[in-house]
């Protein structure tokens, strides 16, 4: 490996708008996406040795189908860069659930990255993030060592909030994306850099979830309108409830009632995403409440028509629920979309075989 440490290869400036104007604050340093994943790449590339095998863990974004794509493009640039051999990543989701790392919460640490790392072969393991705000999208990456867990490289890049690639692909819906300060960006980027963190193994976590409930408070505090801030208090809220289930049923039954209250709060402002929708009718499925999960999942309808993933959460549903053919219609509609679907065609065969 290259010098390690962690590098910010674009660094941001803000311009303060006139008080009197009301206008806030302007953002600088906002590129195109093809300059953001061009920069990614260059940023890899002075941090880790040519032919090294390489792959991309996951990476976190408001939709699957968005994610794919974002995999896509980079994996994409990293192989025409020459440089790595970029390994196949579909098995490597397999090695995330493999792991049950933070259970249904849905995060993806270094460790946990370290640990498909190893899974596939790889030498060096990359996880993402895209946040979407009003100004600017924001898409954070961190590269990690494999043999030593050392974290590489953390890349930050804004990207323009109307790039023509994202727009050409229809992936950006038209919720209204929260606009967030500089003050609260920080807040909310220092409590994701901590959960990401290789300390976040087993317990560790848990010994670092107060500082993680203290950045996402802080940010809240400055914008109270930062749906991902919630998303990421409920998903912990529901790791520790997870974890406590068996030791302590109070504490459990409390932190799910937390993690409840700020999924809500979080679709409240961000209706279109799915992880925090797909979190919040686990939670309701757990419970029993299936009229209620199934409810949320027709209102959600509409932004996952083309969905594999949301048929066949719904068709879950329903299987608990006992309603075995709309169970059948749901598994069915998610392997028109993606034939190799795994959750659709086992669900598809429990389904048949109670009806």
């Amino acid at each position: 490996m290259k010098q390690t440490g962690i590098i910010a290869f674009i660094v941001f400036t803000l311009l303060v708008g006139c008080a009197s104007g009301g206008k806030g604050t302007t953002i600088s340093g906002v590129v195109s996406l093809d300059e953001g994943i061009t920069g990614a790449v260059v940023n890899i590339e002075s941090r880790v040795n040519n032919n090294t095998e390489i792959t991309i863990a996951n990476f976190e974004t408001f939709s699957n189908a968005l994610s794919d794509f974002l995999v896509g493009e980079l994996s994409a640039n990293l192989i025409s860069s020459g440089k790595f051999i970029v390994l196949e990543r579909n098995s490597a989701l397999d090695a995330v659930n493999a792991e049950h790392q933070f259970q249904m919460s849905g995060f993806v640490n270094d460790s946990s990255a370290v640990g498909i790392g190893h899974y596939l072969g790889a030498k060096v393991v990359i996880t993402g993030n895209f946040s979407r705000f009003a100004d600017f999208n924001q898409i954070s990456l961190r590269a990690i060592d494999v043999r030593t867990s050392q974290l590489l490289a953390l890349y930050i890049v804004r990207i323009q909030p109307d790039d023509t690639v994202l727009v050409s692909t229809g992936l950006l819906n038209s919720i209204a994306a929260p606009a967030i300060t500089e003050k609260a960006l920080i807040h909310l980027n220092q409590a994701k850099n901590i959960l990401s963190s290789k300390t976040n193994t087993e317990l560790g976590w848990i010994l670092n979830k107060n500082k993680i409930f203290r950045e996402l408070d802080r940010a809240l505090s400055i914008n109270s309108n930062l749906g991902e801030a919630y998303i990421i208090r409920g998903r912990l809220h529901w790791a520790i409830s997870f974890e406590s289930r068996n030791l302590n049923s109070k504490k459990a039954q409390k932190y799910a009632d937390m993690a409840m209250s700020d999924l809500t709060a979080a679709l409240d402002i961000q209706p279109d995403h799915f992880q925090s929708l797909q979190l919040r009718t686990y939670i309701y499925m757990q419970r029993g409440n299936y009229d209620q999960a199934i409810a949320d999942l027709n209102v959600a309808y509409n932004f996952f028509t083309d969905n594999s993933s949301f048929f066949v959460l719904r068709g879950d549903t329903y299987c608990r629920k006992g309603n075995f053919d709309l169970a059948i219609e749901d598994y069915e509609a998610a392997l028109r979309i993606n034939p190799n679907s795994n959750s659709a065609i086992k669900g598809l065969e429990t389904a048949r075989k109670n009806r």
